[in-house]
């Protein structure tokens, strides 16, 4: 396995793991890198650092999660109306 497939893996194990609480430590070693290669060689390739690759999911899924609710509510709002009106 080369550098580049190891940067996938910890891309991959970053993206189905969100939930969890990770490391650098944690990542590199499910990666099979080190921390030091895990934060210099992602950001050469995936042109962001692991930090804020991990943080922009973050961002992404609660801003995702939001929509979806407002959704929800929006619907319910109108289902309570309908059934108000008869």
């Amino acid at each position: 396995m080369n550098k580049t497939d190891n940067l996938l893996e910890a891309k991959e194990f970053i993206i189905w793991n969100l939930n969890k609480k990770l490391s650098l430590k944690i990542i590199a070693r499910e990666a099979g890198l080190n921390e030091y290669t895990l934060k210099t060689k992602f950001k050469e390739i995936f042109g962001q650092s692991v930090i804020d690759f991990f943080i922009d999911l973050k961002l992404k899924r609660a801003f995702g999660e939001i929509q979806e609710t407002d959704k929800k509510n929006h619907i319910n709002s109108i289902r309570s109306r309908v059934f108000q009106c008869g």
